[in-house]
């Protein structure tokens, strides 16, 4: 084993991230990840791993309909499977920039990055604190710095 991380350790990052072959999910191996998922309800064995995930802002942009099939908020939201409602009272403002399409695409995205990758990744470190199925757990938020024109 310890000459496969070897030689995983001395390959660019980018060599691996643009394998055309990649794990998307969790990889059974049975030894450290015995199950298909994790197994939550603390019924399970711990996992003699540890668990590293992240999210970065706007993450789900690809998952989201580009150009916007309609230049109505609502209409989009609900289309993308949110419920509008929910979402304008948790604080997803739209931004009026001139480009109605960009402005209701730019909220979405932070919408379902939020909904369908935060969400779970939190909650999964929280049943992690609760049941203890790993031995720890790191969670990331990555957020890129926006630079200006200016800077």
């Amino acid at each position: 084993m310890a000459s496969r991380l070897e030689c995983l350790s001395s390959l660019p990052a980018y060599t691996l991230a643009n394998l055309s072959a990649h794990a998307e999910t969790l990889v059974v191996d049975g030894t450290y990840i015995t199950t298909p998922e994790l197994v939550l309800n603390g019924w399970e064995p711990v996992a003699n791993v540890h668990l590293l995930m992240g999210v970065m802002r706007d993450e789900a942009g690809t998952a989201i309909t580009w150009p916007p099939t309609t230049t109505n908020f609502s209409a989009f939201i609900l289309q993308e499977g949110f419920n509008p409602t929910l979402v304008q009272n948790a604080g997803y403002p739209v931004s009026n920039n001139g480009n109605v399409s960009l402005d209701i695409f730019n909220v979405s995205v932070r919408v379902d990055t939020d909904g369908e990758w935060r969400c779970v990744d939190q909650t999964t470190v929280l049943c992690r604190n609760l049941q203890q199925f790993v031995q720890k757990h790191i969670l990331l938020r990555i957020q890129p710095k926006l630079r200006t024109h200016n800077g």
